[in-house]
């Protein structure tokens, strides 16, 4: 690709992004006030807890009740993983705790999610296609209403589709960095929720006939 190409690619890419950040700011720091903070809310105050108790006296898990001065043990929420929770933690150390810092990771992922899957959709698409498929994504209301909650999906969504990205340079490469950096944010899409694990079986079938077309001999039949 050249230079100019390049730096065409790199705009689109900044712009898709933007496109979708915008609206998904929006009320960034309301209240917690409606049916769509009901997720927000709980995962903030597991990351606030988690905060206020310290990890490891947590011991690196989602606590339900604010840490009290009697000692009273932590309850756990063990429906999800903790990693969004810790991450969330982190967010509040840095930026304090408030409606602003606990959407703003997951705003943060959801945008970033459109200019990945314009990259994913060049692949299948022709560009002016894979561009409007993008925009679209970037600028619907559901998908902009759900990129406002703290929850793990937009994570989750923009980690596999980084994976796909991932293992797509590995087949036209045939390099094993690409086959582990797809593998590897696999694992971390599937710590941030478990549906996280749902591409596992697709890329597991999609490794066993790579490597049987990678293996193929001249003159063998073909499978």
């Amino acid at each position: 690709m050249r230079t100019g190409s390049k730096r065409s690619h790199g705009w689109i890419l900044a712009a898709l992004f933007l496109l979708a950040l915008i609206p998904r700011l929006y009320h960034v720091n309301s209240r917690f006030l409606t049916d769509a903070d009901h997720n927000t809310s709980n995962w903030a105050t597991y990351s606030k807890n988690l905060l206020e108790r310290g990890w490891v006296p947590s011991r690196f898990g989602l606590v339900t009740n604010a840490y009290a001065p009697d000692g009273s043990a932590p309850r756990y929420f063990s429906h999800h993983p903790a990693t969004l929770g810790l991450l969330t933690s982190l967010v509040f150390l840095v930026f304090g705790v408030s409606e602003a810092a606990a959407r703003f990771p997951a705003i943060l992922a959801s945008a970033a999610t459109a200019p990945a899957l314009y990259l994913l959709f060049r692949r299948i698409l022709a560009p002016p296609w894979a561009l409007l498929s993008a925009a679209i994504f970037a600028t619907a209301p559901w998908p902009v209403y759900f990129g406002q909650m703290l929850n793990p999906e937009p994570f989750v969504a923009l980690l596999a589709i980084l994976s796909l990205l991932a293992w797509a340079r590995f087949e036209e490469s045939a390099e094993p960095r690409w086959w582990r950096l797809s593998l590897g944010i696999l694992a971390a899409a599937s710590l941030t929720d478990w549906p996280g694990s749902y591409l596992a079986p697709a890329l597991a079938a999609a490794s066993f006939l790579f490597t049987m077309q990678y293996h193929h001999e001249p003159g063998d039949p073909q499978v």
